[in-house]
């Protein structure tokens, strides 16, 4: 009933290919203009601080280090994910900490011309590959620290890999995506069932991919090893088993089916419209949805349109292979292939996403640029101040505790409450008195607290106040 996908060689210096890098061009200049400033996802700090690790050549955090160390906390807290992403980080973090999210862009504009293949193969014009570039949902997490998007960016270079005939590469993008998301194992079950329609001719080369997928099993499993004492377990993987629950699936299946009905180009609409104009990677889709289906953790926003882009997070892959998958259906749409038309619509759907969302940054990047502004070697931070800590360059980081570091510190920042998308919480924090009775000055910012312990910061915040209740007593 599905289409099966083209075979067909297109070199990157192919003249079709030249509108998509000029929408690479305009995605890469908005990128770079509107770069984020902070982390405004509670894991991103682990997957900045983890890139830090790497480039101390460490795989698990000692005193000093931007993160907690395992004997400071669980180890949920600690360096959890796999290092692939962390490793393509640290690229970034060579240079500084927002270099950092010139590495997503660059991810995501890989996605970007991986698609833009793929189209010319359907013979579609390039400029269609905007869908991705500037989609909201895409675009959301390529601003990010976050793995999502590197994780369906490999997908789609393992996609136009496969259709190029270069199965090698295939198998290597499909194996390192292991590296940089454990549930990757789903895009990649996706893949097989995908091309699998005709094993007798293919199986040689879907050998090659079960060799791929299993190399990067075995990095992931020896990365697992060494980081926790067992090849499989650890605390993290415990809580992840621990939220597959079938009490989840009803509201999972409106959200997910909900964004992939209703979000342009409406790839769930064009799969049931027109299955025959549809291809068969729109298989690889069906285990990624099937599993987190029944997963008991989404982003979650009382704003709508938040909740909706951010509730898409754990099946960017899925999305990603919908709209290569549907391609022939949605092109059809009338003045979709006119460049300017797109490339105004994918200017114009970047800013008002950077209107409607820049709120998310705003309740960081105060407390973050005071912060920076103190030109700190050594921060103290508490866990709850994570995000706005570590988004700033620094030589080491201390985890708060009831007694102040042994090493000097210069500054501190905290926050009193855990600070959350989903719901207001209450204050769960308590200043420590060692930092109360050291600190010269204190600033507020929004819900952080920037305590100046070198006299080197300067006052552009409220002052800070402390009921006797939040002051935690010896």
């Amino acid at each position: 009933m599905l289409r099966t996908q083209p075979q067909d060689s297109v070199a990157w210096s192919d003249p079709r290919l030249r509108s998509a890098y000029l929408a690479m061009v305009v995605a890469a200049l908005l990128g770079f203009l509107l770069l984020s400033r902070v982390m405004i996802n509670s894991d991103e700090y682990i997957y900045a601080g983890e890139a830090r690790l790497l480039l101390h050549g460490r795989l698990l955090a000692v005193a000093g280090d931007p993160l907690p160390g395992a004997n400071s906390v669980s180890n949920t807290e600690g360096p959890r994910y796999p290092p692939g992403w962390p490793l393509a980080l640290a690229l970034g973090a060579v240079w500084n900490f927002r270099s950092m999210f010139v590495v997503a862009i660059l991810a995501h504009l890989l996605g970007g011309a991986a698609m833009a293949r793929m189209l010319v193969r359907r013979g579609l014009p390039s400029i269609l590959s905007a869908a991705w570039l500037f989609h909201p949902l895409f675009w959301s997490f390529s601003r990010t620290l976050m793995s999502d998007v590197p994780s369906a960016v490999l997908l789609l270079l393992a996609m136009d890999a496969w259709e190029n005939g270069r199965t090698k590469t295939a198998a290597g993008c499909l194996g390192y995506a292991l590296l940089v998301r454990i549930a990757a194992i789903f895009p990649s079950i996706g893949f097989a069932l995908a091309v699998g329609n005709d094993l007798r001719r293919h199986w040689k080369r879907l050998l090659v991919i079960l060799w791929g997928v299993a190399g990067g099993a075995l990095l992931l499993v020896l990365t697992n090893w060494a980081k926790n004492g067992h090849p499989f377990r650890s605390s993290y993987s415990s809580a992840a088993q621990s939220l597959l629950t079938d009490q989840v699936l009803a509201e999972n299946a409106w959200v997910y089916g909900l964004a992939l009905l209703a979000l342009p180009p409406f790839p769930l609409l064009c799969l049931v419209l027109r299955p025959r104009s549809c291809d068969r990677w729109a298989w690889a889709a069906l285990p990624v949805v099937g599993f987190f289906l029944f997963y008991g953790y989404r982003d979650q926003s009382p704003r709508f349109l938040e909740n909706l882009l951010g509730g898409q997070r754990t099946i960017l892959a899925a999305h990603a292979a919908l709209l290569i998958a549907t391609s022939e259906v949605w092109s059809r749409i009338p003045l979709i292939r006119s460049t300017t038309v797109v490339l105004a619509a994918g200017v114009a759907a970047i800013v008002g996403h950077h209107l409607a969302m820049r709120h998310l940054d705003q309740r960081y990047a105060p407390a973050a640029q005071a912060v920076a502004a103190c030109q700190p070697e050594n921060i103290v931070y508490n866990q709850l101040a994570s995000r706005v800590a570590l988004s700033t360059d620094a030589k080491a980081f201390y985890l708060m505790d009831d007694k102040p570091p042994v090493a000097r510190t210069d500054v501190a920042v905290l926050s009193l409450k855990q600070l959350t998308n989903r719901y207001d919480t209450p204050n769960s924090y308590k200043v420590p008195v060692w930092l109360a009775s050291r600190a010269r000055n204190c600033q507020r910012y929004g819900e952080f607290y920037v305590f100046d312990l070198s006299g080197r910061c300067p006052q552009s915040g409220e002052a800070c106040t402390f009921p006797a209740d939040e002051i935690k007593q010896p």
